[in-house]
């Protein structure tokens, strides 16, 4: 890899680069066959949210290295994903949305 061979300038640097490079996931067949099969479960959720959260932050990233960077409104992070995505996260949205409920915003519109 082509970033472990130069010099990372800071932490975050070195922080990124090993949460980029540690990201493979290994086992050989005897140990995957050895496990507890009632706790797979645990594993198997496990995996689903680092892969969530993989995803989310390489699509960050390649948001910052396009420099296609928009603001959230509720947070002001950037928004990353589909091109008409207005909120970084559904936390932000649901967020964004119960504030507009509380201020008396209705999106219903009138049948006329």
């Amino acid at each position: 890899m082509a970033v472990a061979s130069r010099h990372l300038k800071n932490d975050a640097d070195k922080r990124m680069h090993s949460a980029a490079t540690s990201g493979q996931v290994f086992l050989p067949d005897k140990d995957l066959l050895a496990l507890n099969p009632k706790g797979l479960s645990v594993f198997i959720e496990e995996l689903r949210k680092s892969e969530t959260q993989t995803r989310q932050l390489r699509k960050r990233l390649e948001a910052l290295r396009d420099k296609s960077v928009r603001a959230c409104p509720a947070c002001g992070r950037p928004v990353a994903g589909r091109s008409d995505a207005i909120y970084c996260s559904p936390e932000c949205r649901v967020r964004a949305h119960r504030e507009s409920r509380r201020n008396g915003c209705s999106r219903i519109k009138s049948a006329s």
